[in-house]
């Protein structure tokens, strides 16, 4: 969405342009790409009001690509999770926040991680899976963590390079204050607020996140075996029928949630492999499950496995090298969550070690399209923008793997499904998996309708680090293609002319307008943003209470930032209770306008929440609303 289009090419349908005929991208040219990332990165300041997980994630890439521990971003970062860490109750952060902090390696991190890993346990629910929400570090808890994390904080002018950690066959055993959270948790004391997916099945997204959490938290001595268990069974029931998964177990597959679901059936593999190899388990640790035939041995031989690597192959192509056509750039603002599906590429090959998926060079194919797809700045940006996007095409380009040692019992045990010869000859997903016909999944191209084709929902990996609603966007259309064109038409221009193109879309009529200066703002910057955002605030307080409400719910962050204000313009009490809905938005700028706007129409009164709220401090500022609108005896009812 932000920054310039790359120029030359034609355009290939709404969203990709081709690029000059370029040969395989070599390793060095590739290592210039991470550099130029890496530096890049390093740039952005880490942003206090962003959700957690962003931090961690740009930590994690940043020491995966190579930046020393003792580097000013990382020591920056790591004292700022350091604190947020102990009142942590969202999926992501929690995973990634483990993350980081194991791959940093300091030994003085190992109860942080240990709680976090206890809290990510807690969060699983019946059907194996995981909403965006965990339970809460109990009062005393919190106290203690916080305490040790002073205590941490005081000695910091040591700045000592972090000392070896613990090998991960020496699982530590718990101190009895985590056990004591990890016992309350498995007697159901858990509370986890605000998230409806704690009820339903949860969401293979936020599911496949946890199960990294959870493989490096075992490190530790979290007993996760149980609860990989339950995931890997959870996978195996919800395999659709060309063999891929989707974002809810009920959902068409997605090129992204087949990545979720392998991984989900890695980890089973793993723990069951580790448990044939283990003499004697941790004292810590469940004890091990019974594992089915399929779950040991060659994970080749097992039918869910071959059935999701050839689902996943029709996602990859080829290298333009092979070719011999143009490998396609990934235009800036690309909606299709395409970062976020090379990262779990990597993750799935990674850990079964494969060089290829359906014969196809995944890293060869993938590299070439990321390093024709960064910016001038070093940057990529699509769905999540560059903070996000150019975490997950480091690490796809990096080839990181966070779980090492998961990679280590699986390797050599897996072979690439396209090598095989089938007696019906060559491979078919249909006789090789015994699942149907494959899925075609095409990640390159725009859907035909406005939900992003690899989430199978609105939601998104880092949904509370960048913005989604339940509200997708508009079918592609004649007027969201306008809309593509009005919006590059403001982005180029400049001085006069662009005030001139801003006053006409305030003022013209259709929804491709409002779309053109929401999808133009990401992409311009400095005073000429402010002017964007300005205008199409003005233009939604036209609109009528039902299309205003509307607005409110769109998937745009900037649409919904623009209809907050409004709301608050606009001078009418009714849409209290739709600003109070908007409080918990992922987008931070959108919750700081709902709330401001909430100050204003109710006469100065503010309950919260802060920038920096956590889960809990934010679901009791929206009580405190909610109670104050229902005292009130009159009004619209709160949604």
């Amino acid at each position: 969405m932000n920054s310039q289009f790359r120029s030359g090419g034609a355009i290939l349908g709404l969203w990709l342009i081709q690029l000059m005929p370029a040969p395989a991208v070599e390793m060095p040219v590739i290592r210039q790409a991470i550099d130029k990332g890496v530096q890049a990165l390093k740039r952005m300041p880490i942003d206090r009001d962003a959700r957690v997980g962003a931090w961690a994630l740009a930590g994690l890439t940043l020491l995966e690509c190579g930046t020393s521990e003792m580097d000013p971003v990382i020591l920056h970062a790591a004292e700022l999770l350091r604190k947020k860490s102990v009142s942590l109750t969202g999926t992501y952060d929690l995973s990634l926040t483990l993350m980081f902090m194991d791959r940093l390696g300091d030994p003085r991190d190992v109860e942080l991680i240990q709680s976090m890993g206890v809290r990510l346990l807690g969060g699983q629910n019946a059907a194996g899976g995981w909403g965006y929400e965990c339970p809460a570090n109990g009062p005393e808890e919190e106290r203690r963590l916080t305490e040790i994390v002073e205590k941490r904080t005081e000695l910091r002018g040591t700045r000592d390079a972090p000392k070896a950690a613990r090998a991960p066959q020496e699982r530590p055993v718990l101190p009895k204050e985590i056990q004591a959270q990890l016992d309350r948790f498995a007697k159901g004391e858990a509370v986890i607020v605000n998230d409806p997916n704690r009820f339903r099945m949860g969401d293979n997204s936020n599911t496949q996140f946890a199960i990294l959490g959870l493989w490096v938290a075992r490190r530790h001595g979290v007993p996760v075996e149980a609860a990989l268990g339950g995931v890997e069974q959870r996978f195996r029931k919800s395999q659709n029928g060309d063999g891929g998964w989707g974002y809810l177990p009920d959902q068409s597959s997605t090129a992204t949630m087949t990545c979720a679901g392998l991984l989900g059936l890695a980890v089973g593999h793993g723990v069951a492999n580790e448990t044939v190899l283990r003499t004697a388990p941790a004292a810590t640790e469940t004890k091990p499950l019974k594992k089915s035939k399929t779950n040991l041995g060659d994970p080749s031989k097992d039918p869910a496995v071959r059935a999701g690597l050839l689902a996943l192959a029709t996602a990859i192509g080829h290298p333009a090298a092979k070719t011999k056509g143009m490998p396609p750039i990934i235009r800036r603002g690309f909606r299709n969550r395409i970062y976020y599906f090379f990262w779990s590429l990597e993750r799935v090959a990674v850990a079964y070690d494969l060089k290829t998926i359906g014969n196809k060079d995944w890293y060869a194919w993938g590299s070439e399209i990321l390093v024709a797809s960064q910016g001038m700045d070093g940057t990529w940006d699509g769905d999540y923008g560059p903070q996000i996007d150019t975490c997950f095409a480091l690490l796809f380009l990096q080839r990181a793997n966070l779980a090492s040692d998961l990679t280590a019992n699986l390797k050599g045990k897996t072979r690439d499904p396209g090598e095989v010869t089938l007696r019906s000859g060559g491979v078919g997903g249909q006789q090789l998996s015994g699942k149907g016909t494959a899925p075609g999944f095409d990640i390159l191209r725009k859907p035909s309708s406005g939900v992003p084709p690899d989430s199978g929902s609105t939601s998104a990996p880092s949904s509370r680090d960048q913005p989604t609603r339940s509200s997708p966007d508009p079918p592609e259309n004649d007027w969201t293609k306008e809309a593509a064109r009005l919006s590059e038409q403001l982005i180029r221009a400049t001085g006069p002319q662009q005030e001139k193109i801003i006053e006409e879309y305030q003022k013209a009529k259709g929804p491709a307008y409002t779309k053109a200066m929401a999808l133009a703002i990401p992409q311009i910057s400095g005073g000429s943003r402010t002017k964007v955002r300005d205008a199409l605030a003005e233009r939604l307080m036209r609109m009528t209470a039902s299309t205003l409400r509307e607005k409110l719910k769109d998937q745009d962050p900037e649409i919904r930032y623009a209809g907050a204000r409004a709301c608050a313009s606009k001078e009418e009490t009714e849409h209290i209770p739709d600003l109070i809905g908007l409080l918990d938005d992922p987008a931070p700028q959108v919750m700081r306008a709902a709330r401001a706007g909430l100050k204003h129409l109710s006469g100065g009164k503010d309950f919260g929440p802060k920038s920096d709220a956590s889960a809990s401090d934010k679901a009791q500022a929206i009580a405190e609303w909610k109670k104050w609108w229902g005292n009130r005896g009159s009004g619209r009812p709160l949604p």
